[in-house]
């Protein structure tokens, strides 16, 4: 059986300070123990003091990733992928607020879809 801690939500952002609070606060509205893991693409702006004074704030257990200039979304996403130390990881942008309950039915159809096969 799959846990919420088997699960890493990956945000990849770049120049993402007046986007990523809002993402973050939803995540943690969530009430489950999942990673998140935020890679940072080389932002120019205030993005990463953003994220940690955020951070400040919420019950999440949040690594960030610096990336040391933007590499674009791809190879982003290609470093949380390799960063990543859970069976799964599930990607969202730092404009998204996933609503209540979002992490579980992620894990039920994960968990569906690994006990049909």
């Amino acid at each position: 059986m799959i846990k919420h801690s088997d699960i890493t939500v990956a945000v990849c952002t770049f120049n993402g300070a007046q986007r990523i609070t809002p993402c973050l606060v939803a995540l943690n509205q969530q009430g489950v123990n999942f990673s998140v893991l935020v890679v940072d693409d080389g932002s120019t702006d205030a993005t990463v003091a953003t994220i940690r004074q955020t951070l400040e704030q919420l019950n999440l257990r949040c690594q960030i990733l610096e990336l040391p200039e933007n590499v674009g979304i791809w190879m982003a996403r290609q470093a949380a992928i390799d960063a990543c130390q859970t069976e799964i990881i599930a990607f969202i942008d730092d404009d998204c607020r996933p609503t209540a309950g979002w992490s579980k039915e992620l894990l039920s159809a994960w968990q569906a879809a690994k006990d049909s096969t």
